[in-house]
């Protein structure tokens, strides 16, 4: 299953852009992707904005930051760059 970043005003096509891939749960592992390091940028940098942000999976269902991160903290989390 695909996680991705949704900034407001956003649709599917946007999802074809590797920046807004965070990566993919496969077997209890997280292969993080391109889009987690620009998550973790905007947190660093821009945390205020985090509150605009959604995290969609490829199934659909949508995500605060703060959920999909309790979710990836469960898994081992690897880095696919």
């Amino acid at each position: 299953m695909e996680f991705f970043i949704c900034l407001p005003g956003d649709d599917k096509k946007s999802f074809i852009h590797s920046s807004y891939c965070l990566g993919e749960k496969s077997f209890n592992v997280f292969w993080a992707a391109e889009g987690l390091r620009v998550l973790l940028d905007l947190a660093n940098k821009n945390p205020e904005k985090l509150k605009e942000l959604e995290i969609m999976n490829s199934d659909g269902k949508k995500f605060t930051v703060e959920e999909f991160l309790s979710f990836i903290e469960r898994l081992e989390v690897r880095a696919n760059l």
